[in-house]
């Protein structure tokens, strides 16, 4: 008895998808993403936390609660899907946090590596999924840090390129973006 939302990305330039996407009931989401990329041409140097900071990857069952905090505190309430992390294809190393002193998590950043096939080929390309900082601490450094750490981690897996996506009307994040040099792409 409960209403429910389910919501699906589409590019403009996915005519057909929207068209098949419209014909089952879904309407396009006021907002618009802006898609950026960022090349991996050129070595990314390493950025340190800020002092007192320590860096994990993944997370454990135990700290589901200790992660959906963190979400929740980033994205005003709403709470994540832990599906991905439950499952047995779950790998931590793309998932980076970034804890406090206290042990708390402050920041996250998820990526993975993805096969795209396009005219050049099929390069292997990296994926910026969701990153975040706690509010009580941004312009610390930690969303700049990890998002560096996640763009080194993935050049060393084979990665030629990142892209990521973000809301147009999403300042902080366009502007985090921009300081590591990622530029719009269309879609």
């Amino acid at each position: 008895g409960l209403s429910r939302e389910l919501w699906c990305r589409c590019h403009e330039s996915e005519r057909e998808r929207r068209a098949v996407l419209q014909a089952a009931g879904f309407a396009p989401f006021p907002e618009r993403d802006l898609r950026l990329v960022h090349p991996l041409a050129t070595p990314v140097s390493p950025v340190a936390l800020p002092d007192g900071y320590s860096l994990r990857r993944g997370v454990t069952s135990a700290e589901w609660d200790a992660y959906q905090d963190l979400h929740q505190a980033v994205f005003e309430g709403i709470g994540m899907s832990l599906d991905d992390h439950q499952s047995s294809a779950y790998h931590p190393d793309p998932d980076l946090i970034a804890v406090e002193p206290s042990g708390r998590f402050a920041a996250f950043c998820q990526c993975q590596l993805k096969n795209v096939v396009h005219q050049q080929g099929e390069p292997l390309v990296g994926e910026v999924g969701v990153i975040g900082v706690r509010p009580a601490l941004l312009r610390q450094g930690l969303g700049r840090a990890l998002l560096l750490t996640a763009l080194r981690q993935l050049q060393e897996r084979g990665a030629s390129l990142v892209f990521l996506e973000t809301q147009e009307t999403n300042g902080p994040a366009r502007r985090l973006l921009a300081s590591v040099e990622c530029t719009t792409r269309s879609s």
